[in-house]
């Protein structure tokens, strides 16, 4: 399928920290995105049960053989780098007569290759390993390639990223790469296990001997003493295969081939979960600057950061060192298995026939012969691999996420909008939940809308019509809906988060019904419950009433703005309520004096009144002179446009999830100077410009632990990224924007400021809420 991408650019900062959607960046085939706000998305295909393309590079032919190449070279470095020790310890493993005075003692690894390299030379200590290229490269293409497949759709984002789901990801791809490479590893293990001088059998003879060999007749398995259930429990898991399975041929290249499965499943699991839960704790914050390399400025974004060399090596060897562990035993059973015609009479031993003849030899120690030998080997394979492989990622393997620095395609061509943060790409044509005209607006549509959002209505009409020009240039079928002023203005505050619902977005499946029962009790009007009963499909509406209801207009939510044809601008009323403003403050002003920090005891509650610490800095937007009418009335003016020498002030707010009765106080203040211990567990809320010094004096003076206890807001320009350290402080610290200051005059048109500060409200109400504040009580701590 072919596929263009456009240059997403960034949604709002307000909406992208709101819904907490992921940057978007180009990234050359197709038009990026951020992630929907909501799971249940209106921006999203109508038939929620239609396959997407998740991933689509990560499935194309060319990042496929790249992996798979990519994983093959890793492998053989790795493998290239431990053959001397690999050749020991198969000899050590499958108890050669010639090597087993070495087992015991502690230089037995050295005296073996010693003795290796006096009787057959520095190529003896590699015999076997041209088997083991072959085998391994098309063992370690396969296992990364499937690893990175079976992830990708096991794993589709970051929520479900789990231990378990890695642990099955590892486990599949290694069965996967084994049962594909299972008879190149036979074939080197009869090599290396050949000790004559003279005489060595050929590749062609191994591969004939093992073709020939037959098995045991049946009989009685010998059962292990004190240790019943090993051989049982393996033989369990062989016996359907081996009662059907042929006796001779093929198959011999199969031998051991149960026990290896049942030895990969941890093994391969559990060191692809070590690495990934390793490189995930090598890149935590604390100590990422000295783990981690600096990112590029084509860095995906989204993607994190590679590891050092030191780093990296580091989270193999631990990787190999634990998943070595865990299979070591299967794994000895196996090996003795492999090379069971080449010992003895020549006959193929089954599973539990070996596990008891290595119980008779060496009791229960027998199964871990060979282990430190095997850590001194698999600690360098496992970190040279994923080492290797890793590195190889950057510069040979294209990324799968999005690339800043692709270059831009116009939306005219684009086939595809690709969702970075959630690696979802859907059809730029998909029909999604937002109805205008009693018909599904497609994704490309709603996407110019919001790329638009700023214009005016001619310019906006104008822009379309150039574009559906454009799109009829390149042959494209599609064509850009013109949305009505009403429909535009309901759709770009819903993506902003600035309300939590539309009439134009159509519920889920399922969610009609239950909508409409629960409207129709808490309706107040008779028109209202009309309307629940119209929108659950039930009974008839008389005209009359019909014509009432369609003039009618729905609140955007349940404390803040009524929306009519053009914003609602309430001035003229403020100003005739100004006598009245002054003649309350000049009746409060006798005790402003005397406020203070401490639970307010005029009212019935005791519940303290919660505070919201302001920044000092002179950069700030919000200070002591305009927070108040900010966070009241919802108007922005700069801070310098009234002085105000107040070291606090008092902000009425009603916070329906607490107490929707009485309006609730709110302390502002800018600094702690005055602080008592038990305020700081009152801390709602600390705005910040980024600026550290700011929390210099404060109880947690280290900003990710501060920000742990309460909750942080930004306030900056509509336009302006955030400062980063904003971004590097996480999702507790919420990130808002207003339009610039354009003069006096702007005063009246400034309706957005109303949506910023419910915004930040609703958002301090539900951390309110999750640290327990309640209509009579406040937390003892936070």
């Amino acid at each position: 399928m072919p596929s263009a991408y456009a240059d997403a650019g960034s949604m709002a900062d307000i909406a992208r920290d709101k819904a907490r959607q992921h940057g978007a960046t180009v990234v050359g085939t197709a038009a990026s995105a951020p992630a929907p706000r909501r799971k249940e998305a209106a921006i999203s295909t109508a038939n929620d049960g239609a396959a997407v393309a998740s991933r689509a590079k990560t499935r194309s032919w060319d990042y496929i053989w790249r992996s798979g190449v990519a994983g093959g070279i890793a492998g053989c470095a790795a493998k290239t780098t431990v053959a001397p020790l690999d050749r020991v310890k198969i000899l050590f493993q499958t108890s050669n007569p010639q090597f087993a005075k070495y087992t015991g003692s502690s230089f037995g690894v050295a005296s073996a290759m010693k003795d290796i390299y006096l009787h057959e030379g520095g190529r003896g200590l590699f015999r076997g390993h041209s088997a083991t290229l072959l085998r391994i490269f098309p063992y370690a293409g396969i296992k990364f390639l499937a690893y990175e497949q079976i992830r990708n759709i096991i794993i589709p984002d970051k929520n479900h990223e789990t231990p378990f789901r890695r642990l099955i990801s590892g486990s599949l791809a290694g069965v996967t790469s084994v049962f594909f490479t299972y008879p190149l590893e036979v074939v080197r293990v009869r090599l290396a296990f050949e000790t004559r001088r003279d005489g060595r059998s050929s590749l062609t003879s191994i591969c004939r001997q093992i073709y020939n060999e037959h098995p045991v007749e049946k009989s009685r398995t010998p059962k292990l003493p004190n240790t019943p259930g090993i051989a049982a429990a393996v033989d369990s898991a062989t016996s359907a295969v081996e009662s059907v399975a042929p006796r001779v041929g093929l198959v011999n290249f199969y031998r051991g081939f149960a026990p290896t499965m049942l030895g990969m499943l941890p093994y391969a699991g559990v060191s692809f979960l070590t690495h990934d839960t390793m490189s995930d704790l090598l890149r935590h914050p604390s100590i990422a600057e000295y783990t981690t390399l600096p990112k590029k400025k084509n860095h995906p974004e989204g993607k994190a950061a590679p590891l050092r060399s030191w780093a990296e090596l580091t989270a193999g060897g631990v990787a190999g060192m634990i998943s070595q562990t865990s299979s070591y035993p299967l794994e000895v059973v196996r090996r003795r298995m492999q090379v069971g015609g080449a010992v003895g009479d020549g006959r193929r031993l089954r599973v539990g026939e070996t596990a008891a003849m290595i119980f008779r030899e060496r009791g229960f120690k027998g199964f871990f012969v060979g282990l430190t030998i095997g850590y001194v080997k698999v600690i360098p394979l496992a970190a040279v691999s994923f080492y290797t492989y890793e590195r190889m990622k950057l510069p040979f393997i294209p990324s799968a996420s999005a690339d800043a620095s692709a270059p831009e395609v116009p939306l005219s061509k684009a086939t595809h909008l690709q969702f970075t943060g959630l690696s979802l790409s859907l059809p730029i044509d998909s029909p999604t939940r937002f109805i205008s005209s009693d018909k599904p607006v497609d994704l490309r549509s709603i996407y110019f809308a919001w790329l638009n959002r700023e214009l005016a209505i001619p310019e906006y009409n104008a822009s379309a019509t150039t574009l559906n020009d454009d799109l009829a240039a390149n042959g494209s079928s599609g064509k850009v809906q013109n949305l009505g002023f009403i429909e535009r203005l309901d759709l770009i505050t819903w993506l902003e988060g600035a309300s939590e619902e539309s009439e134009y977005i159509k519920p889920l499946a399922g969610d009609a019904s239950a909508a409409a029962a629960g409207a129709a009790p808490s309706s107040k009007t008779g028109a209202a419950a009309l309307a629940a009963q119209a929108r659950s499909g039930k009974g008839t509406i008389d005209p009359r009433l019909a014509s009432v209801y369609d003039g009618e207009r729905r609140m955007g939510d349940r404390n803040t703005v009524l929306r009519g044809i053009k914003p609602t601008d309430f001035s003229h009323v403020r100003k005739l309520a100004i006598p009245f403003i002054q003649k309350k403050s000049q009746s409060s002003s006798a005790i402003g004096s005397t406020q203070s920090l401490s639970i307010n005891q005029k009212g019935p509650s005791r519940r303290p009144d919660p505070i919201i610490l302001l920044s000092p800095s002179a950069s700030s937007l919000l200070r002591m002179s305009n927070a108040r009418s900010f966070l009241e009335d919802g108007k922005f003016v700069p801070p310098d446009a009234g002085a105000s020498t107040a070291s606090m002030l008092h902000v009425q707010r009603i916070i329906p999830g607490i107490d929707p009765n009485r309006p609730m106080r709110f302390i502002l203040v800018e600094g702690s100077e005055q602080f008592k211990p038990e305020y700081w567990n009152r801390i709602v809320a600390v705005f910040t410009t980024g600026q550290t010094w700011q929390f210099k004096n404060y109880k947690w003076s280290n900003p990710n632990e501060l920000f742990k206890h309460t909750m942080g807001v930004f306030v900056g320009w509509r336009g302006d990224l955030p400062p980063d350290n904003i971004r590097g402080w996480g999702h507790r610290v919420m990130s808002t924007s207003v339009d610039r200051w354009r003069g006096e005059d702007d005063v009246a048109s400034r309706f957005r400021d109303k949506e910023v500060v419910e915004y930040i409200w609703k958002s301090i109400e539900m951390n309110m809420r999750s640290k327990g504040w309640r209509k009579d009580a406040a937390p003892t701590s936070i």
